[in-house]
């Protein structure tokens, strides 16, 4: 028993390291949806500009141009940085993402991206790779949405995903969003005002929900071993002899 028991918990182990590295692995996809190595739709739009309530923040929001991106997401989440400076209940998520000639294996595989403060920063230490990094195709996006299913759909995106956005970019409340792809800094992030999100490829998502199995593995075997090691041993069965007649 003990010798399974540690069987186990040996698998455990390699497969929570190896899903651990995989889901931090940007994926090489054979194919790409052909609109992820297009730029951006961007056209002119007609909404009014309206109020949008979240909890006890209320913001003014200007639509100024109707939008559509895809790509790979890179990056996701906020900073805690970002989060506390902030405290924006509307921007429900920032997601750093790439697109047309960016989605080779051979430039953002070698690239280590990641959100700090309002920024999308991208590292690597070979030249050659960055040299064929396009600046004009990525972007950090702060999307924003009062509606809780796109905003559980965005919390749900992992690196590694392929994903389609559509919307609008807008200003709100004294923030503005960039309305082309060649700037950089601060003012070179959009904003998007979500409609509609879609997977088209399921990135390191596998390799998340292994990973969290692995925790739940761990748990359990946890609570099972302590149930075993608090469990009364089993009392020796009583003999009874019988006193010998003289």
């Amino acid at each position: 028993m003990k010798q399974v028991s540690n069987l186990i918990l040996l698998v455990l182990i390699v497969l929570n390291i190896y899903s651990c590295n995989k889901k931090n692995e940007l994926p090489a996809y054979a194919t790409l949806p052909a609109m992820a190595l297009r730029d951006p739709i961007q056209i002119p739009t007609s909404r009014p500009s309206f109020s949008a309530v979240v909890e006890d923040q209320k913001h003014s929001v200007k639509p100024i141009f109707e939008y559509r991106i895809c790509g790979m997401v890179v990056s996701c989440g906020f900073s805690k940085h970002q989060a506390d400076y902030r405290k924006d209940k509307l921007n429900i998520m920032d997601v750093g993402i790439l697109w047309g000639s960016n989605l080779d294996p051979a430039i953002y595989r070698h690239i280590k991206f990641h959100t700090d403060g309002v920024w999308l920063k991208a590292k690597t230490k070979d030249k050659a790779v960055w040299e064929k990094l396009d600046q004009t195709q990525l972007s950090n996006n702060h999307l924003l949405s009062t509606n809780p299913v796109l905003t559980k759909q965005a919390k749900a995106l992992k690196r590694g995903d392929v994903i389609s956005i559509q919307g609008c970019l807008a200003n709100y409340s004294g923030r503005r969003s960039s309305i082309v792809r060649s700037d950089t800094g601060a003012s070179a992030c959009e904003i998007i005002w979500v409609d509609k999100i879609e997977v088209l490829r399921d990135g390191t998502r596998p390799w998340h929900l292994l990973h969290k199995s692995t925790l739940y593995g761990f748990a359990l075997w946890l609570i099972i071993r302590f149930a075993l090691f608090i469990r009364p041993a089993k009392s020796a069965p009583r003999q009874w002899i019988r006193p010998s007649s003289t």
